[in-house]
């Protein structure tokens, strides 16, 4: 694979997405579509947004390609890669490779879009239009039901360069560019290539694709820097903006003693970035100002909690000395972060999250108010962004609350909680092999006393093959695209799986026994009824109530 990104032209973007519908079935390899309900909107910034989760500034938010992706599968809220001063090949020589590892917990050693920064304005313009069209070509919602947030940094005398400031400037308001002219003439040529999309459609796609901003700054920037910053962006450019806070702000103390708690005391990291990065006692009152100073000019301010966690490479994760640590180890940082701050400012501070959130804890976040939710670690586990499904269908399944406020009892209490989530701890287990058990798919543990049986009626688990096997009531039948459980470990295909059940020696036996998960392949949709694939899980240290197996 190239280290290098390659910008699509819009024409072959398009065409790619129109042809793969309509032979597949599938958009960018996505199978299931979310369909939002157009008369469940939520309200951020002035604009209409379908669900409060998308993905975070990283490698999901790069390319077009990723936005479209995330958005077929049922994300709305798209916080774009950050871009900065740095851009390109200057930036790209400074990266070591790889650069991201999600084996269980997430670290990188990346930073900023490896694009030039008109590159990735193009990217988000394309992405822009794309989602326009196929929100109603698709019945994927309305058009007006998603937004895009620009991720900006490090410094001010950066982001006032011409590059970054064009950017800006370009993303609030697009109709003079080149690639909005190009994309617009392109579907107003190519109409007649569209079932449901009109001219007017075309026509009516808005130009001013962001008013929303997040800044993002290194480690050690000192917080008058920040500050001017926000600044800038308030009364130079009237952006609703969050600042991207770092977990540093609970203290080293607090970081060392949860990390330990949680089973992650293998990781390593002093109270250098403690000491030099923005500290509580300063951080508070500049929110306060920036408050005060957002109300005065009607314009929203807000918190991103959080940014990654750095910590040492003492085991050889990623060819760098230091590496930034995200996912299911962040989220109990980040949620007490957002806690103390919701206490501080009685509710009333806006926060947007991501920090360990995924499918387990994504509806009790936004349920306490903070939202949006963005993910990045969990979308590289298996499943990828067809997570947001899931995660979109359990969020928006009893509707979001106007937001009026943060409920902080709720958020002290779901801080105080993070210790004892499975799903947050490090994984012990690993998919070995799987076999036919009567009517069930046994997938077997590492430590072969731990298993998961798959039946008819539902996703099984936890029993000890020593004693006797055990079914764990849940209503996630097989016929589903997808079974969630505390930690995914494998994919195997579910036409097989139904082939298998109950027939202990079927003649496709041999392609599920015996296989490590590593060798178990996501196989796309096969057979005259095109099931797709599902995934099977391992409970990991979680009390789960269980029933006798029929025999």
């Amino acid at each position: 694979m190239s280290e290098v990104m390659t910008c699509m032209p819009f024409e072959q973007l398009m065409n790619w997405v129109l042809e793969e519908k309509k032979t597949k079935g599938t958009v960018f390899g996505q199978h299931r579509a979310y369909a939002a309900e157009t008369d469940r909107k939520l309200n951020i910034f002035e604009r209409n947004l379908e669900t409060p989760i998308g993905p975070a500034a990283g490698p999901h938010t790069q390319l077009t390609q990723n936005i479209v992706a995330s958005y077929y599968a049922g994300a709305r809220f798209f916080e774009l890669k950050t871009v900065q001063k740095m851009d390109g090949a200057e930036l790209a020589a400074c990266i070591n490779r790889p650069c991201i590892l999600a084996d269980d917990e997430g670290y990188n050693c990346e930073w900023s879009t490896e694009l030039y920064v008109p590159q990735a304005m193009g990217e988000y313009i394309k992405a822009w239009f794309i989602l326009h069209v196929i929100a109603k070509e698709f019945d994927l919602g309305a058009q007006d039901g998603f937004q895009f947030n620009i991720s900006v940094g490090y410094d001010l005398a950066g982001i006032k360069e011409p590059k970054v400031n064009t950017f800006i400037d370009s993303m609030m308001e697009a109709k003079d560019t080149e690639i909005f002219k190009e994309c617009k003439q392109w579907l107003l040529d190519n109409v007649d290539k569209f079932e449901k999309v009109t001219k007017e459609d075309i026509e009516a796609i808005p130009s001013d694709i962001c008013n929303s901003a997040t800044i993002s700054t290194l480690h050690g920037c000192p917080p008058n820097e920040i500050e001017s910053i926000a600044n800038h962006l308030f009364k130079e450019k009237h952006l609703n903006t969050f600042i991207k806070c770092n977990p540093t702000l609970l203290g080293y103390e607090f970081a060392r003693k949860t990390m330990d708690d949680m089973g992650y005391d293998y990781m390593v990291f002093g109270d250098f970035h403690f000491k030099d990065d923005l500290q509580y006692e300063d951080a508070i009152p500049m929110f306060k100002r920036l408050q005060a100073l957002a109300d005065e000019l009607n314009l929203a301010f807000g918190v991103k909690i959080t940014n990654t966690f750095p910590v040492d490479v003492t085991r050889n994760e990623l060819p760098s000395e230091e590496m930034y640590m995200s996912g299911k180890s962040l989220f109990p940082l980040s949620i007490s972060l957002a806690a103390r701050l919701s206490r501080e400012f009685d509710g009333k501070l806006r926060i947007a999250y991501s920090g360990g959130a995924d499918y387990y804890n994504i509806d009790r976040i936004v349920g306490c108010g903070v939202w949006p939710v963005t993910v990045a670690t969990t979308l590289l586990k298996p499943g990828g962004y067809q997570r947001f499904t899931q995660m979109a269908e359990k969020v928006m399944a009893d509707g979001v609350k106007e937001w009026k406020g943060i409920d902080v009892a709720a958020l002290i209490a779901g801080g105080r909680d993070s210790n004892d989530f499975a799903a947050q701890r490090p994984n012990q287990g690993a998919v070995l092999s799987l076999r036919v058990y009567h009517d069930y798919v046994v997938v077997c543990a590492k430590d072969q006393r731990r298993q998961l049986l798959l039946c008819r009626h539902g996703l099984a688990g936890a029993g000890y093959t020593e004693e006797k096997a055990v079914a764990v009531e849940e209503i996630s039948p097989v016929t589903d695209n997808q079974i969630v459980g505390d930690s995914i470990d494998a994919v195997v295909n579910t036409a097989f799986v139904l082939d298998l059940l109950g027939l202990e020696r079927h003649e496709n036996g041999g392609a599920l026994g015996s296989q490590a998960a590593h060798g178990i392949h996501p196989l796309e949709a096969i057979g005259e009824h095109g099931i797709e694939a599902v995934l099977l899980l391992i409970f990991e240290g979680r009390d789960l109530t269980a029933s006798p197996l029929p025999y």
